[in-house]
């Protein structure tokens, strides 16, 4: 009998407990541009971070306001945002998409 394959989920969520792949993953949900993909993602790592529960606790929020956070009604503060990427390992960083826009300022 063959070999079992490992469902895309699972890997990707033992890809994600490594801190390099979830910031490679985090930025290209942000490159994207469309804030649901991003709430996917950061789902995502919760999920590979030990789940919803462990990381509100980690943030001092309840676990229905992460879970809020990730649905699509969605909307989260920027503080508990900045939480959350605080508690994925993450720290903000802000760079010029366009330096021509820069320059006519």
């Amino acid at each position: 009998m063959g070999k079992r394959s490992v469902s895309y989920h699972k890997d990707l969520l033992e890809r994600l407990k490594d801190p390099e792949q979830r910031v490679a993953y985090v930025n290209a949900a942000l490159n994207d541009g469309d804030p649901s993909i991003l709430l996917a993602v950061l789902e995502d790592c919760a999920e590979a971070m030990g789940g919803v529960p462990k990381i509100a606790k980690a943030i001092h929020v309840t676990p229905q306001a992460v879970y809020k956070m990730f649905s699509g009604k969605g909307n989260p503060r920027w503080e508990n945002l900045s939480k959350l990427l605080l508690a994925f390992g993450f720290r903000i960083n802000v760079s010029a998409a366009n330096k021509k826009v820069l320059a006519h300022a």
